[in-house]
């Protein structure tokens, strides 16, 4: 009886151990899946992580070639300037050029001065980068002491001078 019942615990043993080597191996085919797995979303990992990086460099590049032309078109509309106010050419115009990190724009620029106090610009870039500009400036009070003199004295100045050209066809004359 004793035999039996060991050679029944024996086969019983054997039949777990067997169950418990067949779970075993499932689990380490499992386990050599998981690894599979873990070395593709590496792999994919590092694929987006390349990718990034390239569209960051191309981002930078694109911001510092956009910056270059910002820069290149504001030295060019900077150089647009005004050359002071004059009754008789009251429509003046200027062309400017900047140049910045590699990038260069050419800027045309009208200012228009009704009078002394008041004045009204336009600019802009030429070229593929458009960039405008528009404004007013003005001045308010009563005007300098010395333009209201030299005002002044121009006209004294004129008076003056056809006074002498008077006399001086006068003498011319009496020769």
């Amino acid at each position: 009886g004793n035999i039996k019942a060991n050679t029944d615990a024996i086969n019983r043993h054997e039949t777990v151990i067997n169950n418990h080597a067949t779970i075993i191996n499932n689990h380490e085919q499992q386990l050599q899946s998981h690894e599979q797995t873990l070395v593709d979303h590496a792999n994919v990992l590092e694929n987006h992580e390349n990718r990034i990086e390239s569209l960051e460099r191309g981002m930078t590049r694109n911001v510092e070639r956009e910056i270059g032309k910002a820069g290149a078109a504001n030295a060019a509309l900077s150089a647009l300037h005004y050359l002071g106010y004059n009754k008789d050419d009251k429509l003046t115009f200027a062309v400017g050029y900047g140049h910045y990190k590699g990038h260069s724009a050419v800027a045309l620029g009208g200012f228009y001065a009704p009078n002394e106090h008041v004045m009204f610009s336009v600019g802009g870039t030429l070229g593929s980068e458009k960039m405008v500009n528009a404004g007013v400036s003005f001045r308010l009070g009563k005007g300098s002491e010395y333009e209201l003199n030299h005002k002044g004295k121009i006209k004294e100045l004129e008076t003056l001078v056809t006074k002498l050209v008077a006399e001086v066809e006068e003498l011319k004359a009496g020769k």
